[in-house]
């Protein structure tokens, strides 16, 4: 991620966040309803919490974390107002093996689609050590369907297989949206459900 983008997330969240929609995205009630989220999850640029509340309200043992001290210090707040036990910390989404702690399923809504070509391999890297074998990573992102070109970049479903050629088996990637309260209707969006092996 650019220096320009840490410090336009690091402002956003004195005002209300585009993608702060005061509930998890819909992907993950149908990922439940599926039988897609097993075990102990982490999500990853957890943001102000949504997901990670109501996933834990769920039943799950869930951590969340995101590099934004703002975005911990709200979520945090809101799984207390909420009643639910989180671990929530600032922590770096590329570094994931100093977290020292293994997950059946991570989930992300919408980090990868703002990282660099870089920092995507960075990434896939840093999941693998937090994943336990044969876990199941699921991702959110822009898709190459979205007109316009404000917001983050758009992805293609060739992108999402050449960065995880290696060491992960992709189990589908469909379409389906992004709920945000700008761009206005939300956006066309992927979900990637992917194993590592």
């Amino acid at each position: 991620m650019n220096l320009f983008n840490k410090i336009l997330f690091r402002c956003v969240y004195w005002f209300r966040a585009p993608w702060d929609v005061g509930g998890p995205q819909p992907i993950v009630k149908e990922l439940i309803e599926r039988g897609d989220i097993t075990g102990r999850v982490l999500d990853v640029g957890c943001g102000t919490g949504d997901t990670a509340i109501f996933l834990a309200q769920k039943g799950y043992a869930v951590m969340g974390i995101d590099f934004i001290p703002q975005a911990i210090a709200l979520a945090s707040a809101r799984a207390k107002s909420a009643g639910s036990e989180i671990s929530f910390r600032v922590f770096d989404a590329l570094k994931l093996d100093q977290l020292h702690e293994r997950f059946d399923t991570i989930f992300d809504a919408g980090l990868f689609h703002n990282l660099s070509n870089t920092d995507r391999i960075r990434y896939t890297k840093s999941l693998e050590a937090a994943l336990e074998p044969g876990g199941a990573f699921h991702m959110l992102c822009f898709s190459d369907s979205q007109p316009g070109f404000i917001g983050p970049r758009r992805i293609t479903k060739e992108e999402i297989c050449r960065t995880f050629a290696q060491d992960w088996r992709i189990d589908s990637i469909r379409a389906t949206r992004y709920k945000a309260y700008y761009p206005i209707g939300g956006a066309e969006a992927w979900i990637a459900s992917i194993r590592k092996v």
